[in-house]
């Protein structure tokens, strides 16, 4: 039912008034159900805390739950979690108001009548399921498996795992992502042959020069930075790192910084190849690393003896400062100046995020920062960047593809770009809607959504929804309605956060190894189901290879099995 909040508060003594109704409180009207309003008038006032892991962003910060008689009234950062040390963003000290938001969808529900039309009923978990599984075993024998996409938005670890076993037991290329992390990668996958995010060497670095990362506000991990970003300021140690922001906008990391430089918007990358020119001709580039661990830094040939231009040549050749302060506005002055001072200052780390890549030429722009990183000698060394090592999960017996799923991995993606403007891009809202639209390659017969809201991010809004409309079968795994479950057929709610179980590892740029389990604070407030245990349940249902793929039953085996690994490894430290 729902209650205002103040008044379930007084049902539980008062106990809880002092924190709950903070800055960071939930809406003036909560959704409680009524067994817990029945706990809260009756229940002794008993106080616990259970930790785990927030899910309000990808930041993987730990966080402490207190509550009153198991009713959840309280967040607060967990002092021993490495990522965050006890810090927490307002977002997720409001946690609460996601697991007692009374828009929360409560129980699966079908759509009638036309699409975003906004009608719907509900229906049952067995029928929702029924209807999918019959769709997806006709496809399977008609040989479309690849005509099922699946588009999610910024899930990681054992989830991303998850969804792409499914999928390939399947037989379908068509897994995404639209948040920007795969894409964020592929700069440092072609200058330094990882396909991860670096991470970052703040404690040890003497000047740090960011290209439009705004990491005090967002980011991968806000309040990792946050933390790290005050031992900088330190002076007790008398070493006082020296901070520049570039950015075409005064933020909160630009308010922070020791100068602030602005620059016209997409244009980044020409400043750092202005940088780099002043480096390169007045030799204050670390030439025994450019000898020894690049290519390409001179003029060369190839196998067949053609000539090719070396980075050296192209970058005094059109990169003069002059030139480049009338693409960025960045006076010449000041492109000398910050090329000296990083030049003769050892170690000086370069960092690029957010404003400099969230552009068409974003990863251009992300490889010409990351260049500066490379003449300052920066990989894998103190002050610089470098890649954390992944955990040492147990591994998953090799998926096993049938011949139908054979077939169906061989097609071309639906999301591919008919032409080559784009060549790296693996997902962009126009052609995922533009191929689906004029069925190029093939059509696509069911579409699972997987959180997020493409259709609000979407550039050709119109078009997105249009294909949305084309597809049969589109179903949401959500708690909660957006514009784009606004055309699914069927949505199938998740727990929230404070409710599932899930493996968070590795946040992207976090300087350390880790590993995190978010476990469920409170048993499901609704008629919700973990979106793993569905796709597993959905595989049982296949059958053949697609349900021999999944040796368990539920999710949180999963992470069980998982984990044994990292148990038997006997590496890290609790």
């Amino acid at each position: 039912m729902e209650i205002r909040r103040r008044d379930f508060l007084k049902l539980l003594g008062g106990v809880a008034g002092t924190v709950a109704i903070s800055g960071y409180g939930l809406d003036q009207i909560i959704s409680v159900p009524e067994k817990l309003i029945e706990k809260a008038k009756n229940g002794p006032g008993i106080e616990t805390w259970k930790n785990t892991i927030c899910g309000q962003c990808p930041g993987g910060c730990g966080i402490r739950v207190r509550l009153i008689d198991n009713i959840p009234v309280y967040i607060k950062g967990n002092p021993i979690y490495p990522v965050n040390q006890g810090g927490m963003c307002p977002l997720g000290h409001s946690g609460l108001e996601v697991l007692f938001n009374p828009d929360r969808i409560k129980g699966p529900m079908k759509r009638i009548g036309i699409p975003g039309g906004d009608k719907w009923e509900s229906t049952s978990w067995d029928d929702a399921l029924k209807k999918i599984t019959g769709n997806l075993i006709k496809l399977r024998n008609e040989s479309k498996s690849h005509q099922v996409a699946f588009l999610g938005y910024n899930e990681d670890g054992l989830m991303k795992e998850h969804i792409s076993r499914f999928m390939r037991a399947y037989g379908s290329p068509n897994y995404y992502q639209f948040s920007s992390l795969k894409s964020d990668a592929v700069p440092f996958m072609l200058t330094q042959g990882h396909s991860q995010i670096p991470a970052y060497d703040f404690l040890n670095t003497k000047y740090i020069l960011s290209f439009g990362a705004n990491f005090l506000e967002e980011g991968y991990s806000p309040v990792y930075y946050t933390k790290l970003y005050s031992r900088l300021r330190e002076t007790a140690t008398g070493r006082r790192t020296r901070f520049i922001q570039v950015d075409s906008r005064m933020n909160l990391t630009a308010a922070n910084a020791d100068r602030w430089i602005p620059i016209r918007p997409g244009s980044y990358g020409a400043l750092a190849l202005g940088i780099a020119y002043v480096l390169i001709r007045e030799e204050l580039y670390d030439g025994d690393f450019i000898r020894t661990r690049t290519f390409g830094f001179e003029d060369w040939k190839d196998r067949k003896g053609q000539k090719h231009l070396g980075f050296k040549s192209m970058i005094l050749g059109n990169y003069y400062p002059e030139q480049v302060s009338n693409i960025t506005g960045v006076p010449s002055e000041t492109i000398l100046e910050i090329a000296r001072e990083i030049g003769n200052t050892r170690p000086a780390l370069v960092i690029g995020n957010q404003a400099a890549v969230d552009n068409s030429n974003g990863t251009f722009a992300q490889m010409a920062i990351n260049s500066l990183n490379a003449l300052l000698g920066n990989f894998e060394s103190d002050g610089g960047n470098f890649i954390v090592d992944k955990p040492p999960f147990a591994k998953f017996p090799l998926i096993k593809e049938d011949i139908i799923a054979k077939e169906g991995n061989r097609q071309i993606p639906i999301a591919r770009s008919q032409d080559t403007t784009f060549p790296l891009a693996d997902f962009s809202y126009e052609n995922f809607a533009k191929n689906i639209l004029t069925d190029q390659p093939y059509p696509i017969s069911i579409l699972f959504l997987y959180k997020g809201n493409p259709l609000f991010q979407a550039l050709n809004h119109h078009d997105f929804a249009e294909a949305l409309k084309k597809i049969p079968l589109v179903v949401s795994f959500d708690s909660f309605m957006n514009e784009t479950s606004e055309y699914a057929d069927l949505i199938l709610p998740d727990h929230t956060f404070l409710e599932k179980w899930d493996e968070i590892s590795n946040v992207p740029s976090v300087g350390f190894t880790h590993v995190g389990i978010q476990q469920p604070i409170v048993e499901p407030f609704y008629n919700t189901r973990h979106s793993g245990d569905i796709l597993t349940e959905l595989a049982a249902g296949i059958g053949g290879i697609v349900a021999s793929s999944f040796s368990f039953q539920t999710f949180r085996e999963e992470i069980q099995y998982r984990m044994e690994g990292v148990y038997k490894s006997g590496e890290g430290a609790v």
